[in-house]
C-alpha cells in the first residue's frame, strides 16, 4: 500500500497543525502552568538546633514573630528546613 505523502503535504500539515493548536489549548485551559514552590516568592531556611525540639515548638516560635510557615520538615531530631511563603497564592 503506497500513499503519496509529498501530493498531500498540504492537508497533512494542516491536520498536524490543528492537532498541536488543540493540545496546546486543552493543556492550558485544563491544567494551566503551575511552576510548583521554586517561583513562588518565599524563604527556604534550614535550622539547626542545639537540643533536640519539636515541630510544634518551632510554629510557637514563629507565630511568636508573625511569622507562619507553610512547611516545616524535620531532617533529624536537631535539624529542620522551613519553608516560610509571602506570595500571594500560597496554593500548591
Amino acid at each position: 500500500m503506497n500513499f503519496d505523502f509529498i501530493a498531500k503535504k498540504r492537508i497533512l500539515f494542516m491536520l498536524s497543525a490543528i492537532i498541536i493548536v488543540l493540545g496546546l489549548i486543552s493543556f492550558l485551559l485544563r491544567w494551566g502552568l503551575d511552576f510548583g514552590k521554586d517561583f513562588k516568592e518565599g524563604t527556604l531556611i534550614e535550622v539547626n538546633f542545639k537540643e533536640p525540639i519539636e515541630i510544634k515548638e518551632i510554629r510557637n516560635i514563629l507565630k511568636k514573630n508573625n511569622f507562619t510557615a507553610d512547611v516545616i520538615q524535620s531532617m533529624d531530631e536537631k535539624k529542620y528546613q522551613i519553608e516560610l511563603f509571602t506570595g500571594e497564592d500560597k496554593k500548591m
